[in-house]
């Protein structure tokens, strides 16, 4: 009899904890809340009449710790809106696994009869930066480019990545996409694009930077991954 009073005072006083709150219970939706903020969940096209996901995109692309990392932001939401409107261009936003939008990429297909479509505008909320949530945005992003066609329905066979050289973010992304063991260098232009890059005092200079270009064969990604 005493176990079962006991049995029915915690049961009573678990009652009670959930009707006011537990404390403990709010942490730990806090700690998984947080967890899936940081986890990449999927991509999905941009949809540019969503305020808050084209707003979301355009504040990763300007947001001053992404300052250095593109060579010409756009200046206004609606500036972003028209660029993603652009025939050949597709606009992707990857969402974490609570549907928030957590980064951006965009695919600009070659003109008719080339192959040099590029990924570009590869942007992560800087909040979330440093957990891998870049190389399942740019993982993804090769994903979508082989089994979506290009605007006048060609399938891709390539995909190019420019690469500023001499900026960190931007020597993280050649690392990454080497890592796939797909991309391959296969030219360097030097004095191709001005960014603005942080200076000692804090303020931004522009300054001209090379690039490097590297090229991957959509179709070995295919084989590898098993995309028919």
């Amino acid at each position: 009899m005493a176990m079962r009073i006991e049995t029915q005072s915690y049961s009573n006083a678990l009652q009670v904890s959930r009707e006011r709150g537990n404390p403990h219970s709010q942490d730990v939706r806090q700690t998984k809340e947080q967890r899936h903020r940081a986890r990449f969940g999927r991509l999905q096209e941009l949809d540019v009449n969503n305020p808050v996901h084209l707003q979301a995109y355009f504040s990763f692309l300007t947001d001053p710790r992404n300052r250095g990392h593109f060579s010409s932001p756009p200046e206004t939401a609606e500036e972003l809106k028209a660029e993603c409107e652009k025939p050949g261009n597709h606009p992707l936003v990857g969402l974490n696994k609570l549907g928030e939008v957590i980064g951006g990429a965009m695919i600009e297909d070659a003109a008719r009869n080339q192959h040099d479509h590029f990924l570009t505008k590869v942007a992560i909320d800087p909040d979330l930066q440093g957990r891998g949530l870049g190389t399942e945005m740019v993982r993804n992003a090769i994903d979508y480019a082989c089994t979506h066609e290009t605007y006048d329905r060609r399938p891709r066979r390539k995909l190019d990545i420019a690469i500023i050289v001499g900026i960190p973010g931007w020597e993280k992304m050649r690392r990454l996409v080497q890592s796939f063991g797909l991309f391959e260098r296969v030219s360097e232009l030097k004095n191709q694009v001005d960014v603005e890059v942080r200076q000692k005092d804090g303020t931004y200079a522009k300054v001209t930077k090379p690039t490097l270009r590297y090229e991957a064969n959509l179709d070995q990604w295919r084989t590898i991954k098993g995309i028919t």
